[in-house]
Protein backbone atom coordinates (compact mmCIF):
# COMPACT_ATOMS: atom_id res chain seq x y z
CA UNK A 1 0.00 0.00 0.00
CA UNK A 2 1.60 3.26 -1.12
CA UNK A 3 0.86 6.74 -0.88
CA UNK A 4 1.21 9.28 -3.23
CA UNK A 5 2.88 12.56 -2.60
CA UNK A 6 3.10 15.04 -4.91
CA UNK A 7 7.04 14.49 -6.60
CA UNK A 8 7.39 11.02 -5.40
CA UNK A 9 5.80 7.68 -3.85
CA UNK A 10 5.55 7.39 -0.48
CA UNK A 11 5.63 4.38 1.13
CA UNK A 12 3.34 3.18 3.51
CA UNK A 13 4.64 2.63 7.17
CA UNK A 14 3.17 -0.56 7.42
CA UNK A 15 4.25 -2.00 4.25
CA UNK A 16 5.80 -5.68 4.49
CA UNK A 17 7.90 -5.45 1.16
CA UNK A 18 10.93 -3.90 0.63
CA UNK A 19 10.25 -0.27 -1.26
CA UNK A 20 12.05 0.78 -3.94
CA UNK A 21 13.23 3.83 -2.11
CA UNK A 22 15.93 1.91 0.39
CA UNK A 23 16.91 -0.60 -2.37
CA UNK A 24 20.19 0.67 -3.71
CA UNK A 25 19.32 -1.14 -6.86
CA UNK A 26 16.54 0.06 -7.48
CA UNK A 27 17.19 3.81 -6.99
CA UNK A 28 20.98 4.80 -7.65
CA UNK A 29 20.18 7.92 -5.57
CA UNK A 30 20.24 6.34 -2.21
CA UNK A 31 23.68 4.94 -3.05
CA UNK A 32 25.12 8.08 -3.58
CA UNK A 33 23.33 9.40 -0.05
CA UNK A 34 24.85 6.91 1.80
CA UNK A 35 28.38 7.47 0.57
CA UNK A 36 27.65 11.37 1.81
CA UNK A 37 26.73 10.51 5.21
CA UNK A 38 29.36 8.12 5.42
CA UNK A 39 31.85 10.33 4.22
CA UNK A 40 30.76 13.06 6.56
CA UNK A 41 30.84 10.85 9.22
CA UNK A 42 34.42 9.28 8.51
CA UNK A 43 35.52 13.71 7.90
CA UNK A 44 33.78 14.03 11.46
CA UNK A 45 35.99 11.20 12.73
CA UNK A 46 39.37 12.58 11.25
CA UNK A 47 38.68 15.98 12.87
CA UNK A 48 38.11 14.68 16.35
CA UNK A 49 40.94 12.19 16.01
CA UNK A 50 43.22 15.07 15.16
CA UNK A 51 42.09 17.91 17.32
CA UNK A 52 41.67 15.31 20.14
CA UNK A 53 45.59 14.62 20.07
CA UNK A 54 46.49 18.17 21.21
CA UNK A 55 44.03 17.81 24.14
CA UNK A 56 45.40 17.09 27.74
CA UNK A 57 44.09 14.57 29.57
CA UNK A 58 42.14 15.00 33.05
CA UNK A 59 45.12 15.18 35.34
CA UNK A 60 47.57 17.20 32.86
CA UNK A 61 44.43 19.89 33.38
CA UNK A 62 44.31 19.14 37.21
CA UNK A 63 48.30 19.24 37.58
CA UNK A 64 47.71 22.80 35.84
CA UNK A 65 45.24 24.21 37.39
CA UNK A 66 47.20 23.43 40.48
CA UNK A 67 50.55 25.11 39.29
CA UNK A 68 48.52 28.26 38.17
CA UNK A 69 46.43 28.41 41.77
CA UNK A 70 50.00 28.02 43.38
CA UNK A 71 51.22 30.89 41.25
CA UNK A 72 48.48 33.24 41.92
CA UNK A 73 49.06 32.20 45.59
CA UNK A 74 52.46 33.85 45.24
CA UNK A 75 51.45 36.65 43.22
CA UNK A 76 48.93 37.99 46.14
CA UNK A 77 51.37 36.86 48.55
CA UNK A 78 54.36 39.49 46.79
CA UNK A 79 51.45 41.91 46.67
CA UNK A 80 50.59 42.09 50.01
CA UNK A 81 53.98 42.25 51.21
CA UNK A 82 54.74 45.13 48.75
CA UNK A 83 51.75 46.47 50.22
CA UNK A 84 53.46 46.21 53.86
CA UNK A 85 56.54 47.65 52.82
CA UNK A 86 54.30 50.77 51.14
CA UNK A 87 52.65 50.96 54.80
CA UNK A 88 56.18 50.76 56.43
CA UNK A 89 57.53 53.97 54.45
CA UNK A 90 54.46 55.71 54.72
CA UNK A 91 54.80 55.29 58.70
CA UNK A 92 58.16 56.59 58.25
CA UNK A 93 58.11 58.91 56.24
CA UNK A 94 55.03 60.30 58.44
CA UNK A 95 57.25 60.23 61.88
CA UNK A 96 60.07 62.41 59.98
CA UNK A 97 57.65 64.64 58.69
CA UNK A 98 56.38 64.78 62.20
CA UNK A 99 59.96 65.37 63.78
CA UNK A 100 60.46 67.90 61.16
CA UNK A 101 57.37 69.34 61.90
CA UNK A 102 58.16 69.98 65.55
CA UNK A 103 61.80 71.09 65.40
CA UNK A 104 60.24 74.14 62.96
CA UNK A 105 57.90 74.79 65.73
CA UNK A 106 60.50 74.76 68.04
CA UNK A 107 62.57 77.26 65.35
CA UNK A 108 59.33 79.53 65.22
CA UNK A 109 59.05 79.79 68.72
CA UNK A 110 62.44 80.28 69.36
CA UNK A 111 62.22 83.02 66.49
CA UNK A 112 59.04 85.05 68.08
CA UNK A 113 61.19 85.04 71.09
CA UNK A 114 64.07 86.80 69.58
CA UNK A 115 61.82 89.04 67.80
CA UNK A 116 60.25 89.86 70.87
CA UNK A 117 63.30 90.85 72.88
CA UNK A 118 65.17 92.39 69.64
CA UNK A 119 61.55 94.92 69.87
CA UNK A 120 61.85 95.38 73.33
CA UNK A 121 65.66 96.02 72.58
CA UNK A 122 64.86 98.52 70.05
CA UNK A 123 61.84 100.16 72.17
CA UNK A 124 64.19 100.75 75.12
CA UNK A 125 66.90 102.13 72.36
CA UNK A 126 64.64 104.82 70.75
CA UNK A 127 63.29 106.00 73.70
CA UNK A 128 66.59 106.14 75.67
CA UNK A 129 67.89 107.79 72.62
CA UNK A 130 65.16 109.73 72.50
CA UNK A 131 65.65 111.39 76.25
CA UNK A 132 69.21 112.11 75.65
Amino acid sequence: MEIQGPFLPLPSLYSTKESSMTNPKANPLIKDVMFFLAAIVVSMAGFWMMTGRDLINRDEASLLIQQQTISLETKVELYYQGLLQQEERIVKQEEKLQRILEQNTEAINDLKVQIATLSQSLKSITESGGTQ
